[in-house]
């Protein structure tokens, strides 16, 4: 099975660029997006991608703001369930979770909330982190769980270009690595430094200023964790850095 996750910064703006250009190239079972920016009412798909794939979304109440979505190709004979909450209205207004559930597995995609410049929504982003988290935890015991998007965090040094410049920045503010520090310490993996410890200049986001993408300015925001009993199903973990279209590239796991 292979697994994408991609922050499509607005699904409309991508379909009309190389979307289903890369979906054709990789061919992906699952496709979890984040901040889709849309209603699946207000999306004409092309008819050859609703062909191959189910869609479901989990929109935001305000129009064009956040929202997380799956495709799930018609290929998968299992049976599966969508939910669309975590089960608070200050999250789930925001259609900022998507959970894939099957037989075996747990998929948790979420767009975890942006701390903002002045700080303002840290605490949000912190209580909606750890409501994932709490669920996260009750379900590893029953099954795989894979928890993937964009965190909005940057976990250690190594995961952003400029660390020491943006230590007091939002994303990289100690409390909210310490979360991420937590997510480890009960018992999940980081697939991708899993498969490249210590490799550096590996990010999935870049800022639109400066060419901060030609010159690979960046921040590792997006991530796959499996809780650790688990880990040895996964065999490929990549950061698809050549795909451009949004401001985030896509990431993929395969098991």
């Amino acid at each position: 099975m292979k697994i994408f996750s991609w922050n499509v910064n607005g699904i409309r703006s991508i379909l009309s660029k190389n979307f289903e250009d890369v979906i054709n190239h990789y061919k992906p079972d699952i496709i979890g997006l984040q901040e889709i920016k849309a209603k699946i009412s207000d999306v004409n798909f092309p008819p050859n991608l609703l062909d191959k794939y189910e869609v479901h979304f989990s929109s935001a109440e305000r129009p064009g703001y956040s929202g997380t979505a799956y495709l799930i190709s018609k290929n998968i004979k299992c049976h599966f369930d969508i939910t669309k909450s975590l089960g608070e209205s200050k999250f789930d207004c925001e259609g900022r979770t998507i959970i894939f559930e099957s037989e075996d597995l747990y998929l948790y995609n979420g767009y975890f909330p942006n701390g903002q410049d002045d700080h303002g929504r840290v605490e949000y982003k912190l209580d909606y982190s750890f409501n994932v988290l709490d669920k996260a935890i009750l379900n590893k015991e029953k099954k795989m769980v894979l928890l993937t998007g964009d965190f909005n965090t940057a976990h250690t040094e190594i995961d952003l270009k400029n660390p020491k410049t943006n230590k007091y920045t939002t994303g990289f503010l100690n409390i909210e690595r310490e979360y991420l520090d937590q997510l480890i310490d009960a018992g999940f993996v980081d697939v991708h430094r899993s498969f490249h410890p210590g490799v550096e200049n590996l990010y999935t986001w870049w800022s639109y200023r400066n060419q901060a993408r030609e010159k690979n300015v960046g921040w590792r925001l997006d991530y796959f964790f499996v809780d650790k009993n688990n880990i040895s199903k996964i065999k490929k973990s990549t950061i698809h850095h050549d795909v451009f279209g949004s401001d985030h590239c896509p990431i993929s796991v395969e098991f």
